[in-house]
């Protein structure tokens, strides 16, 4: 609310506002100081939901590294890149795999017949040309006609196995003044893809989706038949039945509409027939994309991704050393002693961009010397220094080559982020042996239970310090409720001492405003009394 108005001191010649502040101060002082210590607090309440966040990104990782699937790896290539790719679940044998692609998948298509408008079929045809104008059918009676677009389904058949039989229709309603474009709309609206090439003066229409379950028809039914035959699309036939009629006509060129039957890929996986509505099958762990037919078998060879497993424990070695610099470094934060937070006037006087450093060093020394940064640091460090038992042998990170360069060696603030000794990406440890890799070659069982250990190990550490209390929320690793308790306190105090300097004030208002009534009124009588004695 804004401050009142005050005409004062006008008989007095007194600095009102001057004297009514000094004498709140000790209340205006209480308003000041806890404001700013709340604006602290709402900062150093932003640094800490930044941190957790970094942490728990950290603590999802751990999540899935406990497990075997993260580390179950494997990569697979094929003898010809032409005619297949393939992609490779953990759960995919390792060896050498037949492949024979006999056939792809097809989306059923229809491509019409060459379209024209006007009763000399001379004129062209555009999407907002009407049915009604189309070469051939503006002779014809009757303005409507129905088309039926007839689906297939998949049911159980006689002998207990599935075939496929005519299925879902829709039926079109068509009139002469409906345009090209609306009649496409329709098609779409039924569930097929349709469009006009007013180029090619062709409609196209096809099924959404691949395979022998998506084929459909479309037939006439009373002067329906007309109106395909005018859009081009009546009768289409397949390739075969294209040629078959050429070879019994002396007209060598069909001008009809043609079709293509959706049809499902089958390939021949290890001696296994195997079918699918898409040309991406998978069998076992092994993801084929067949891409054109083969006319002998091919080969696919699947290993074990000992690359891939090396660059997996990298990354969550660097999403480890991401989290565990942050935290080092805010806890090693310069102090900012004898800073506090500015006021507005503080702010004007120092400059907006000088202001700004100045805070932000504040900021950055909120966390500094924190025993509960400490704690996660601690957790964190002690765990990933653990070593475990495996097939009777102790092993620990540097059992792998991977290790901290101390605190001499490391730069500031690093001393706790892990190395990998043979590492070409770092160039601290890149000539020294590369024992992970090695490890991973010759024994990647040992180093997969290792790192399930070392991972669980953490992620239990972490999951007892984010559990819910008094103190702080799920998944939390400060006192959130706790801050959040002492802000809102923080709130309560400054509208307290607020009230209290503002009833103060007006306290001193009202008697500085009786003392300049009574002297106007002396005032007053003074230039009375001058006047009866001049």
């Amino acid at each position: 609310m804004a401050s009142p108005i005050r005409m004062s001191g006008l008989n007095s010649g007194l600095d009102t506002e001057s004297i009514v502040s000094a004498l709140v101060s000790n209340y205006s002082s209480k308003v000041k100081k806890f404001t700013k210590e709340q604006t602290k607090l709402g900062w150093k309440q932003e640094t800490w939901k930044e941190v957790n966040k970094n942490v728990y990104g950290f603590y999802t990782t751990l999540s899935s590294m406990r497990y075997t699937s993260a580390y179950d790896l494997k990569s697979s290539y094929v003898s010809d890149k032409t005619k297949a790719t393939v992609t490779t679940a953990g759960n995919a044998a390792v060896g050498t795999h037949s492949l024979k692609i006999k056939s792809l998948a097809k989306s059923a298509y229809i491509s019409g017949a060459e379209i024209s408008a006007g009763k000399d079929g001379k004129g062209k045809v555009t999407a907002d040309t009407k049915l009604g104008d189309l070469k051939d059918l503006g002779t014809i009676t009757g303005d409507e006609g129905k088309i039926k677009i007839t689906f297939k389904e998949e049911k159980e058949g006689s002998n207990g196995e599935k075939e496929l039989v005519d299925g879902k229709e829709k039926v079109i309603e068509l009139k002469k003044d409906m345009t090209v474009g609306s009649f496409i709309n329709k098609i779409r609206e039924a569930g097929l893809y349709a469009n006009f090439d007013s180029k090619l003066q062709r409609i196209y229409i096809s099924s959404d989706k691949s395979g022998a379950k998506n084929n459909f028809k479309i037939t006439g039914e009373g002067n329906g038949e007309n109106f395909l035959k005018a859009l081009g699309i009546e009768e289409p036939l397949t390739l075969d039945e294209i040629e078959k009629k050429k070879n019994n006509s002396t007209d060598k060129v069909y001008k009809g509409a043609t079709k293509v039957d959706g049809q499902d890929a089958l390939i021949t996986l290890d001696g296994v027939d195997y079918t699918s509505e898409s040309n991406s099958i998978s069998v076992n762990g092994i993801t084929v994309n067949a891409l054109a037919e083969t006319d002998k078998e091919i080969s696919i060879t699947t290993i074990a991704d000992t690359k891939g497993l090396y660059d997996k424990i990298k990354d969550f070695l660097g999403k480890y050393n991401d989290v565990v610099n942050e935290l080092t470094s805010k806890y090693n934060a310069d102090p900012a002693k004898g800073m506090d937070v500015l006021s507005d006037d503080e702010k004007k006087a120092m400059g907006e961009a000088t202001a700004a450093k100045y805070e932000d060093k504040i900021k950055d020394s909120l966390l500094r010397r924190d025993t509960t940064l400490n704690s996660i640091i601690t957790i964190m460090t002690n765990s990933m220094s653990r070593g475990f038992t495996i097939k009777g042998k102790n092993y620990s990170l540097s059992s792998f080559g991977i290790q901290t360069l101390g605190i001499l060696n490391a730069a500031k603030n690093e001393q706790y982020a892990y190395h990998i000794n043979g590492d070409k990406d770092d160039e601290k440890t890149e000539t020294y042996p590369d024992k992970l890799m090695k490890a991973l070659t010759e024994d990647p069982d040992t180093v997969m239970t290792f790192m399930k250990k070392l991972s669980e190990g953490l992620y239990s550490q972490l999951d007892k310090k984010m559990k819910s209390t008094y103190l702080n929320s799920a998944y939390t690793i400060y006192n959130d409720k706790e801050m959040d308790r002492e802000y809102r306190n923080y709130s309560s105090l400054i509208k307290t001492w607020s009230d209290k300097v503002d009833s103060m004030e007006d306290y001193y208002y009202r008697k500085f405003s009786r003392m300049e009534s009574s002297l106007a009124k002396l005032q007053g009588q003074q230039e009375s009394l001058g006047g009866m004695i001049s």
